[in-house]
Formats: C-alpha cells, structure tokens, sequence
C-alpha cells in the first residue's frame, strides 16, 4: 500500500452465491464508505456495482465479482482510497 492512501474498511464474508459480500466500514456513519470510489487494494482498484444495507449489515456487489469463489477472494482484504478523496479536516 502507498504512503498517499487511506484505509476505511474491510471486506467481509460473501453472501449469498452471486458474489455480493459483507463490508466492515470504518467510516461514519457507515454507508459512507460507498461515497468513495473507486477501493484500492493491495493488489488492485475496484469498482462497487451496488451495495445495500440488510439489518445493520453492509453487503456490496463488487464489479466483475459475479460469482461466491471470485468474491471469496476478498475476504479480509482492506479496502484503501486516496487520502486526496477525503474532505479536509476542519
């Protein structure tokens, strides 16, 4: 990971067998984590097709991720932006 990126969450376990999967937000309110895209991760730069809160769990459909085993793969991986995509602090 470069020193100009940021992380703001985790992926989670996958759900359901089309390749959504759970994402653990370190943003506030939660949610916000969908207001910076594209993710980067150590190994490449994603893109969220569409993401939906279920109960208090957030689940996303990763682009080009259209199946369980694909989406697998991102299990536990951290999910980084550009610092620069960030709003300056006050």
């Amino acid at each position: 990971m470069t020193d100009n990126l940021i992380v703001l969450g985790k992926f989670g376990k996958t759900q359901g067998l089309d390749g959504h999967i759970r994402i653990n937000s370190y943003t506030k309110p939660t949610s916000n984590i969908f207001n910076y895209q594209p993710w980067h991760t150590e190994r490449q730069t994603l893109t969220v097709s569409h993401w939906q809160l279920q109960g208090k769990t957030l689940v996303a459909k990763i682009q080009d991720y259209d199946d369980i085993d694909h989406a697998r793969t991102l299990t536990d991986t951290l999910i980084s932006v550009p610092k620069s995509m960030l709003p300056q602090p006050e």
